[in-house]
């Protein structure tokens, strides 16, 4: 068991290389990493070797962000304007205004991608052709884009 322990460390720069195409705020990627180690290790028993440890350790990581990616939309759903705020419609301005702040720190192409798919609810090989690039590219840029737009709506 020594020698898995050994390995387990041997798995901290991959998983680490891994997430920080996925994180890029050090804080929360050290965060991922060490959540990671610990499933990591937790499971160590149930490696069944049918596959490379990294190959593993990749899944493990991959679970790991996704959850907590989960956790922080639910965070933001449980934000609840005041009660005066919700029955007048004022909370539906302010979410838009809140959008277009976002928006604007998007470059035009950006915006357009994002307006495209969401404000037009176009699907993302609808919106492959406007905007001439393939549909994975639309699929894979639209993944970045929330991803950034999620933690600039999570700053103060």
């Amino acid at each position: 068991m020594d020698a898995d322990i050994v390995s387990l460390g041997g798995l901290e720069p991959v998983v680490r290389r891994y997430l920080s195409s996925w994180e890029h705020d050090p804080d929360r990627r050290d965060d991922l990493v060490q959540d990671t180690l610990i499933q990591i290790w937790r499971h160590w028993r149930t490696f069944d070797q049918r596959s490379s440890r990294s190959t593993w350790a990749y899944r493990i990581a991959r679970n790991v962000f996704l959850q907590a990616q989960r956790s922080d939309r639910s965070r933001v759903r449980r934000r609840v304007l005041p009660g005066a705020l919700a029955s007048d419609g004022t909370a539906a301005v302010l979410d838009r205004i809140e959008v277009e702040q976002l928006l604007s720190g998007l470059s035009e192409d950006e915006q357009r991608l994002i307006r495209l798919l969401y404000l037009s609810e176009l699907t993302s090989a609808e919106v492959a052709p406007k905007v001439g690039l393939a549909d994975s590219t639309v699929r894979c840029r639209r993944r970045a884009l929330l991803a950034r737009l999620r933690v600039e709506a999570s700053q103060p």
